[in-house]
């Protein structure tokens, strides 16, 4: 099975939907050749031209009607893995994705996989017919964000105090971390 996932990135309106399909280790050299091979500007363009070739086939040209959820694509499809691509979706474009997990009883990230599946395998059909051959390379490497921590320095406050004569009241007095530094350990 392929594995499949990088990000497009396109500005987007409020409208739109994104969708994010990640891919296993294994497949996704295949997946970014194809790209390459059908002129794609990333997985996330070629899995999104996946869905709509299938939706354009089963609804367009053959006027398919009836799901196939009987054939448990949901089941055989993994959209998870640590090469993540994103689509974007206008609200138009959405019906065929839309469409096209209905049809199989997948989710949206499934049907993007599947699609881009779909094409990979159409890519080795066009380079074998072409006579072009594919050079695999290693799957690129996967990098991990972690979370930006911000630390601050605690903040110490003394209690107000109160000096004696009957009229007269001190200002609060508030020690600083340094101050409490020094007179403690310095």
């Amino acid at each position: 099975m392929l594995a499949a996932g990088l990000t497009a990135f396109t500005s987007t309106s409020n409208a739109d939907t994104q969708v994010e399909t990640s891919y296993a280790t294994s497949g996704i050299s295949d997946l970014i050749w194809a790209t390459e091979h059908l002129g794609y500007d990333s997985p996330a363009d070629l899995q999104k031209a996946g869905v709509q070739v299938i939706h354009y086939i089963l609804a367009g040209l053959s006027g398919m009607t009836d799901d196939e959820c009987s054939l448990g694509l949901g089941s055989i499809i993994d959209a998870s893995g640590p090469y993540t691509y994103t689509s974007t979706w206008t609200a138009d474009e959405e019906a065929a994705l839309d469409w096209v997990a209905d049809h199989y009883c997948i989710t949206t990230a499934q049907a993007q996989s599947y699609g881009g599946t779909i094409l990979t395998f159409f890519a080795g059909l066009d380079a074998g017919e072409n006579g072009t051959t594919a050079v695999r390379r290693d799957p690129p490497a996967t990098t991990t964000t972690a979370a930006p921590t911000t630390t601050a320095a605690p903040t110490t406050t003394a209690a107000p105090t109160t000096t004696a004569a009957p009229t007269t009241t001190a200002a609060p007095t508030t020690t600083a971390a340094p101050a409490l530094y020094d007179r403690f350990m310095g």
